[in-house]
């Protein structure tokens, strides 16, 4: 009986031992699985793993060239604004000369009459300014004609130019993110079906095709960027030039201001220049205030002088209280040399424009666009084929 208790437990410790041993090996080979699972991933998708890496790289190239051309087309808008605004400071300063033009005329009709000739120092004023701004506006329509025109029309084509590549661009950067994202999940179905070989050697073949055109790409928005320099710093100094010019509109509203002060005075010395007195001597009779003060030795058969007396006292109140006078502002003495260096500044338009028409030359690979475009449009179910 000994002999057999003996036994039994013997045979009891070794069941025990090798049920032990089977209920460790599980761990062990889960332990050891996972990272021999995600090795035969990654290295069964080659191709595809590099061209994630090519077309975030691509991605970020193209990003960074379209902030560029942005920035240069804002640029080449900016000095394009700064040459009309040019183009309105001279048309201001041929309607400023239309206003001083008047006023004169109506400074000089009066200035005639004796009581006003405290206006003549203001007529005098004007017709010197009149002179100075005439010679300006002649000078500015002739620059506008010659190089500011040239200018904004050459600017424009630039533009549009500009506008049409970054448009391009733009849809091959959209391109470009579709592919990656599709690439993305081609990769995740060919791997969640356990890297089937017909469905990994399909993923590997188009990534493949696009892998051969990322260099050509690289290559383009290389040669972009390098010639495109700096331009927009040319632009940039244009600008400025041109604004230099512009500025001279605050002084054609200054002295816009000043005639205004003028121009009240003489609307209301006319108006009661042209004010009818009417009187019975014997008979009633209307004179104007004009006739009566400009050439009293015309108005017959009337007592001068009460008429001349009431004209002046009609005309009192409206008599400036101090002499008027008129100059010319510091920035429109100064526009006639700023007008001068737009010639120049046209000429020196012409480098950035050569730079960006010789970058836009540069065109984005057809072979690119036609595999990024297949990856794209490529379905999970095309891989089984």
């Amino acid at each position: 009986m000994t002999r057999h208790f003996a036994f039994s437990l013997t045979a009891a410790v070794v069941l025990l031992t090798q049920a032990a041993a089977v209920a460790a090996q599980p761990a062990m080979f889960v332990t050891a699985g996972r990272p021999q699972s995600s090795n035969r991933s990654s290295s069964s998708l080659p191709n595809t793993s590099r061209l994630d890496g090519e077309l975030r790289s691509t991605q970020n190239a193209l990003d960074a060239l379209i902030a560029k051309l942005h920035r240069t087309e804002k640029s080449v808008e900016s000095a394009r604004k700064a040459a009309q605004n040019v183009q309105y400071m001279i048309k201001a300063l041929a309607k400023l000369e239309g206003k001083i033009s008047r006023i004169k005329r109506e400074v000089d009709s009066l200035v005639r009459i004796p009581q006003l000739r405290l206006l003549k120092p203001l007529s005098k004023a004007l017709a010197n300014v009149q002179t100075q701004v005439h010679k300006l506006r002649v000078k500015a329509e002739e620059a506008d004609r010659k190089y500011v025109k040239p200018m904004i029309s050459r600017l424009k084509s630039v533009e549009g130019k500009l506008e049409t590549k970054l448009s391009q661009l733009r849809g091959v950067a959209a391109q470009t993110r579709q592919a990656r994202s599709k690439l993305a999940q081609l990769r995740s179905f060919v791997e969640g079906r356990g890297n089937r070989r017909s469905e990994a050697r399909a993923l590997e073949s188009i990534a493949r095709g696009v892998q051969q055109t990322i260099r050509p790409v690289s290559q383009m928005v290389s040669n972009l960027d390098r010639s495109l320099g700096n331009v927009d710093r040319d632009f940039a100094a244009l600008a400025s030039t041109l604004n230099g010019v512009s500025r001279a509109k605050s002084s054609v509203t200054k002295l816009d201001r000043d005639l205004a002060k003028a121009d009240d005075v003489a609307r209301k010395l006319s108006k009661v220049m042209n004010k009818r007195i009417s009187i019975k001597f014997p008979v009633k009779v209307s004179v104007s205030v004009r006739q009566i003060l400009e050439s009293p030795g015309k108005v017959i058969d009337i007592a001068v002088k009460p008429l001349q007396a009431l004209a002046q006292k009609i005309l009192k109140p409206v008599l400036p209280k101090k002499s008027l006078t008129i100059k010319l502002p510091r920035e429109l003495s100064a526009l006639s040399g700023k007008l001068n260096g737009l010639s120049s500044a046209l000429s020196r338009l012409q480098s950035p424009i050569s730079k960006i028409d010789q970058a836009l030359r540069t065109d984005v690979p057809k072979n690119f666009q036609t595999q990024i475009n297949r990856l794209a449009n490529t379905s999970t179910s095309q891989l089984g084929r």
